[in-house]
């Protein structure tokens, strides 16, 4: 049964990413991945790296994803810049806020029975806001996290899913949270 909703779940994944011209880089599984500024392991707060994908050869500006998996948890983190100059390290910006409408959008152009459960935001240490978030679920059975935020002129974007149960919101949330010293360390 759990790999049955393991599929599910690796499955609405590629479904929630549209179809782009893209390239599954090819890393040696042990070894970090550099993309941009950022040097993403191979493991990160025991999650596993499934995946490493190139979308900007074929489409400047959309950048690349690394995924990873926290138990039920799989996350797509994007790096990219959507060909803009200088994108703010603050998610209530304008052009931060403008992407993750777009997002949305996204989200639920591709998937139906689409539900926002709630919006919220997550802070750093130092209680800065770095992301704007939106809980989602998709066809009643699937949860499913989307925040946004900047960093070093570039977007900043998680997408989780993991199959519903009282606990999924809170593992999405906390995995994304263990991210954020990587993106804005403290200085």
């Amino acid at each position: 049964m759990m790999i049955w909703r393991l599929a599910c779940v690796v499955t609405l994944v590629a479904a929630f990413t549209p179809s782009l011209a893209q390239e599954q880089l090819l890393v040696p599984p042990d070894q970090p991945v550099h993309v941009y500024d950022y040097s993403f392991p191979a493991e990160f707060g025991g999650a596993k790296r499934l995946s490493v994908r190139e979308f900007e050869k074929a489409h400047p500006g959309l950048g690349y994803s690394v995924g990873y998996q926290h138990g039920a948890v799989v996350a797509t983190i994007y790096i990219y810049d959507a060909g803009q100059k200088g994108i703010a390290d603050d998610p209530d910006d304008a052009v931060v806020k403008a992407e993750l409408q777009s997002s949305m959008r996204e989200a639920v152009q591709f998937r139906k029975n689409v539900e926002v459960k709630k919006g919220f935001a997550l802070v750093d240490d130092s209680k800065r806001r770095r992301l704007n978030c939106v809980w989602l679920t998709y066809d009643g059975n699937i949860d499913g996290t989307l925040c946004l935020g900047g960093a070093k002129s570039k977007f900043i974007k998680f997408r989780t899913s993991t199959p519903e149960n009282p606990n999924s919101f809170a593992a999405s949330v906390a995995f994304i949270r263990s991210w954020l010293p990587f993106f804005w360390p403290s200085t």
